[in-house]
């Protein structure tokens, strides 16, 4: 079985300077949504079982997800960059077939896209990807073959050592969905305001 990792760890820094008033991956989209479980339904619709990383906001976080069916994986090293929660979650999913990595802050990549890079998985692709107007988006899927590579990542810049050193195994998948470019850095990056 593939697994899906959730990255919700970070601070969301850059949006609090911005003006933003609550933790970036809580806000709300509409009044009944936030950032955080748009991007989580839209990921469930996969089948493929979702495991959230959380670091110092899980408490908020599992609020926030209450009734969907996802798993958490604390990630106590958060602080120090992405690639640390990258690692925590294929370590404690270390049985995986594969892993679809999946960023919190993209609420608006659209299920289908997301179905496009499982199913690619699914049929052997060992390096995963969406593309859209020539641009490499999310989610990304590596498959086992890549575990003890994954589980050593630390710091910010996440899987990308691995990606540029495995040209030769991308798989990319063209989508017409501007959403696997688009995420929530700054409060203007939402929809709209209420």
């Amino acid at each position: 079985m593939f697994a899906i990792l959730l990255l919700a760890a970070g601070q969301g820094r850059r949006f609090k300077e911005a003006g933003g008033s609550t933790y970036k991956l809580l806000t709300l989209l509409h009044p009944a949504c936030t950032v955080l479980r748009r991007s989580c339904e839209n990921l469930l619709q996969t089948g493929w079982p979702v495991h959230v990383i959380t670091g110092a906001h899980e408490m908020e976080i599992r609020e926030a997800l209450k009734g969907l069916d996802v798993a958490y994986i604390p990630n106590p090293d958060a602080h120090a960059g992405l690639g640390t929660s990258i690692a925590s979650g294929v370590t404690a999913t270390a049985d995986a077939e594969g892993w679809l990595i999946a960023l919190g802050d993209m609420p608006f990549i659209q299920p289908e896209s997301i179905c496009c890079i499982a199913r690619a998985m699914e049929s052997g692709a060992t390096i995963a990807f969406p593309t859209h107007e020539g641009k490499r988006g999310h989610p990304v899927g590596f498959s086992c073959r890549f575990a003890n590579e994954l589980m050593a990542l630390e710091g910010d810049t996440g899987a990308q050592k691995i990606l540029a050193e495995n040209r030769n195994a991308w798989v990319s998948v063209s989508v017409h969905d501007g959403g696997i470019l688009r995420d929530i850095d700054l409060p203007r990056d939402l929809p709209f305001a209420f």
